[in-house]
């Protein structure tokens, strides 16, 4: 074995020249006992190096086996001579024969890197890294190698082991290596096996590992042990059969901290297209997760606060499709929400069609801008105020139902309606009621003064009867009133109605009216059902309509009536007056009743009887129709509901 030892030696056997004695001959012959001990220790260290290679030479667990091994490899001594190259690494490169110099048969790209690591290798140490080698023969350019340093014997042997890349491999181990010390990713290198081979600084800034620590071991994803919530074993999976990973995991820290990276595992291959390597780089994303898992828990609280709330909530995107519904969208609209997600809004929900709406919709879409309207929604059968936001998911829908509102602001608006329609009857009223009340006390009193000048005894009791007249007019105007003020003040009192009675006790009344005693009376009662309702309000109702058909009637001929029908059912009753009189021009018919309105010039009416029947009926939950025709007759069709 040739070393730098080796010409230490020869050059300590140069023959001396001389032998005198004497002071000087005492110095060299001193210095010559010095020069052959140390030549002994010399020989004593070559022996024992030749020693060692032949007991690595004779070792059947390392020499040979690497000789018989069928991968390419050449064992160097301490000086990058060739001791022995494998048929491997012969096929490979014709040059690599004993006693070579490896760098005479290599260029390498980086050289200088190569030497540090081969140093390394002497002292016992794997180096980390590969190193890109061409051959030096005109081939150079177009042969590329990969080239793995080892150590066989510490101070003595190294072992290269020696792989030839294809000539358009893009993969570059020197390069990487270099771009890998730039980042702060984490960057391995590994065997077929997964064993780490090296790592960059930045692997060991996340992990907490130093690169001594790291080297042939495996990364706790590639362990078949490890496991873990969030371990995708798909890495497995993928490493197994030789293919690219990427994804997202978890691995250990050197403290035992669970961190989650983002994995990019890449299969390196030889020109045989056999697995070599594993180029792993891992970005630490916890922080993401961590921000992902608040937006995702603040999604939750968010998704929870929209499932209780109690407005009706969904959202659609541009293309006018549902994304997402809460639960009270589901009961507001009638349907799962797996049926409408995916689905265009125009599609599913027929209310949507409304003008207003579409309107609206795309106003906010285009305009980006919120909205505010109130819609009428059939399904429900309500009113909604409708607001919508613009956001990057779409356009946020918020239903709240006004329901209550609407039919609050309807009974506001009816009741000022009822105030208004109040006031003016009242100015109405006091107008007509002082007329109609002051002109029979003023006849009154004018035929008082002419019964005190006048001696003629019948001419008085005429002036008298004419005062009864009066006096009956203004009484019945005063009834009128009465049943008009007990209508609007008093509530419905509810009782068995026994209309055979109520009839009988108006017909009674009936008979003091003139002209009553030539009117055909026919009553039909058909109130097998019995019904409940205000038997004062019914009555004072039916009294009006009968008084205005004896007051009505034509005079003129043999044949006047009045027919009456009541029919009781579980939910109403329905009662008709018919009569033969005078009936109603068609220009008044829908003005009758009004109140204190005359259909006639020559009505001497106080105009408050239909006004009032209306006004009672209208407080029992009836309706009252008149069909009419002049010189013909009238007929009124009252229905009332049952109130049992």
């Amino acid at each position: 074995m040739k070393s730098l030892v080796n010409d230490q030696y020869k050059r300590g056997k140069q023959p001396l020249t001389g032998s005198k004695s004497g002071p000087d001959t005492e110095e060299l012959r001193k210095a010559n006992e010095e020069l052959k001990i140390k030549n002994k220790k010399l020989a004593e260290k070559l022996a024992l190096q030749k020693l060692e290679v032949d007991k690595i030479k004779n070792s059947e667990s390392q020499y040979k086996s690497l000789l018989n091994n069928t991968s390419a490899f050449v064992i160097l001594d301490n000086e990058l001579q060739i001791e022995e190259s494998s048929a491997g690494a012969m096929a490979l490169h014709k040059g690599l024969e004993t006693g070579k110099d490896l760098l005479k048969c290599f260029r390498f790209q980086e050289e200088k890197q190569f030497l540090d690591a081969f140093g390394l290798a002497l002292q016992g140490q794997k180096p980390p890294i590969q190193f890109i080698a061409y051959k030096t023969a005109k081939t150079a350019n177009r042969d590329k190698f990969l080239i793995q340093l080892d150590t066989l014997k510490p101070g003595f042997l190294v072992a290269v082991f020696i792989q030839k890349l294809a000539a358009d491999l893009q993969f570059d181990l020197t390069k990487l290596s270099w771009l890998a010390t730039k980042t702060h990713n984490g960057v391995i290198i590994t065997d077929a096996n997964g064993s780490i081979e090296w790592v960059n600084n930045g692997y060991c800034q996340i992990t907490g590992y130093k690169t001594e620590e790291c080297i042939g071991e495996k990364p706790f994803y590639l362990s078949k042990d490890f496991s873990y919530a969030g371990f995708d074993k798909r890495i497995l999976q993928m490493i197994s059969a030789g293919k690219k990973f990427t994804g997202e995991t978890v691995s250990y820290k050197k403290n035992g901290t669970i961190y989650w990276l983002h994995l990019d595992v890449s299969p390196v291959f030889n020109e045989s297209e056999e697995l070599i390597n594993y180029v792993i780089i891992e970005t630490d994303i916890t922080d993401k997760k961590e921000t992902e898992e608040k937006l995702l828990s603040s999604a939750k609280r968010s998704i929870n606060i929209l499932e209780s709330i109690t407005d009706a909530m969904f959202i659609i995107n541009s293309e006018w499709k549902f994304t997402y519904l809460n639960k009270q969208a589901e009961i507001l609209l009638n349907e799962k929400k797996e049926n409408l997600l995916g689905k265009k809004i125009w599609d599913e929900l027929a209310f949507s069609q409304s003008s207003k709406m579409r309107e609206q919709f795309h106003q906010a879409f285009n305009k980006k801008i919120d909205i505010h309207f109130e819609e009428y929604i059939e399904p429900s059968q309500q009113w909604f105020e409708v607001h919508g936001y613009v956001s990057t998911e779409g356009l946020s829908i918020y239903l709240r139902s006004i329901q209550s509102r609407k039919i609050s602001e309807e009974k506001l608006r009816d009741k000022n309606e009822e105030l208004v329609k109040i006031n003016n009857e009242l100015d109405n009223f006091v107008y007509r009621a002082a007329h109609d009340l002051r002109a029979p006390l003023a006849s009154v009193l004018g035929l008082i003064n002419i019964s005190k000048i006048e001696n003629d005894q019948t001419k008085k009791n005429e002036y008298l009867d004419k005062m009864t007249d009066c006096i009956n007019k203004l009484d019945n105007f005063i009834n009128k009133i009465i049943h008009y003020s007990r209508n609007s003040r008093l509530v419905v009192n509810y009782e068995k109605l026994d209309f055979n009675k109520i009839f009988e006790e108006i017909f009674t009344h009936l008979q003091y009216f003139e002209g009553a005693d030539n009117i055909t009376k026919e009553l039909v009662i058909d109130d097998q059902t019995p019904f409940y309702s205000d038997p004062v309000r019914i009555k004072d109702a039916l009294q009006n309509l009968l008084v205005n058909a004896v007051q009505y009637q034509k005079t003129y001929v043999d044949d006047q009536f009045i027919k009456i029908s009541v029919e009781t059912s579980y939910s109403k009753a329905k009662i008709v007056v018919q009569d033969n009189g005078n009936g109603i021009h068609d220009d008044h018919k829908d003005k009758v009743f009004k109140m204190f309105y005359r259909a006639s010039e020559q009505s001497n009416g106080s105009g408050l009887g239909l006004y009032i029947v209306k006004e009672i009926i209208k407080k029992l939950g009836g309706t009252i129709k008149l069909s009419t025709q002049l010189k013909k007759g009238s007929t009124f069709t009252i229905e009332i509901p049952n109130g049992r």
